[in-house]
């Protein structure tokens, strides 16, 4: 594994560390009453997807341009599809807590591309 890899990988993993103490830190400041009943899966899912798209786009940056570019707009198809799918498990499990969930999820969502893009644009660099 390269150093930049490990960069990458350390950016997503604060980016969950970020997220969670984000949400700690919001309920001790009163502002929601408990953290979202599935925080660890939802930042776990979103590591590691991000971290497998990560990997691959990486490996497929060999093939040409035009390859990464498919293989990054599928991600981002194969990402939201699992991810309506979490969306609806989560909702079947904890019909109480589904606003709760899909908003972190939703910021999860975003946050982490966002990470993902500035450490594909640092490979591009690069």
């Amino acid at each position: 594994m390269t150093k930049r890899a490990l960069k990458a990988y350390a950016a997503f993993l604060c980016t969950g560390l970020l997220i969670y103490l984000s949400a700690w830190g919001m309920v001790q400041a009163g502002w929601i009453t408990q953290l979202p009943s599935f925080t660890i899966p939802i930042l776990v899912f979103f590591f590691g997807i991000t971290s497998l798209i990560y990997k691959y786009i990486t490996r497929f940056s060999t093939y040409g341009a035009a390859t990464e570019i498919q293989f990054y707009l599928g991600s981002i198809v194969l990402k939201l599809l699992m991810g309506c799918g979490f969306l609806w498990a989560m909702s079947m499990v904890d019909r109480p807590n589904v606003n709760a969930n899909a908003v972190l999820f939703l910021v999860s969502y975003i946050l982490y591309t966002a990470v993902e893009i500035a450490q594909l644009m640092v490979v591009k660099k690069a």
